[in-house]
């Protein structure tokens, strides 16, 4: 058994209703759609640099739903670890999750829905949960739930990458720049 067992956290679709105009010529299909996914990868690393250290955080356990604990369970850890923060033992699992890189997926077409995955991984084995406990299952739940400023967050920037990176594309190519410059996208 992996020392590292995965879970995929979160998934987030994007919705993308590229304009006919983009999609007038094979050359600007294809740029859509590696400028669709370099966006959506960036949007996604925003969400982790900056949001998913929030979901260990004590203060923070009512936004994102975290089941109590058990009072036994939580005055243990306060003893030894000096703490009683959720999904966090020693402080290893929130160190590993929020400094270990995630690895990004997309699936779909970017000129339709396109999802994007983010798979976090668990700096420990998956084993049976005592009674009391709250389970892997829930703990996935807890790491995966978005608040709506975190979605909002994610697609508006999604959106203003996106655009950066089209209209410098196409002023990158003068056969472009002139033939959407009159079309009035730039």
């Amino acid at each position: 058994m992996s020392l590292f067992q995965g879970e995929i956290i979160p998934k987030v679709g994007f919705v993308i209703v590229a304009s006919d105009i983009l999609m007038t010529s094979a050359r600007m299909g294809r740029m859509h759609r590696r400028i669709s996914k370099e966006a959506a990868h960036a949007a996604m690393l925003l969400h982790w640099k900056k949001f998913l250290p929030r979901h260990f955080k004590q203060v923070n356990r009512d936004l994102y739903n975290h089941a109590p604990r058990d009072p036994k369970y939580e005055e243990v850890k306060r003893k030894r670890r000096g703490t009683s923060i959720d999904i966090v033992k020693t402080g290893r699992t929130r160190d590993y999750m929020t400094t270990l890189i995630p690895m990004i997926r997309h699936s779909g077409a970017a000129d339709s829905l396109m999802i994007t995955t983010m798979y976090l991984r668990w700096p420990f084995p998956a084993g049976k949960v005592k009674k009391g406990q709250v389970s892997r299952e829930q703990m996935n739940q807890e790491l995966a739930r978005w608040v709506d400023e975190e979605e909002d967050e994610v697609r508006s920037q999604y959106a203003k990458i996106y655009t950066e990176s089209l209209k410098a594309e196409i002023k990158n190519s003068p056969r472009l720049t002139k033939r959407y410059t009159d079309l009035g996208v730039i």
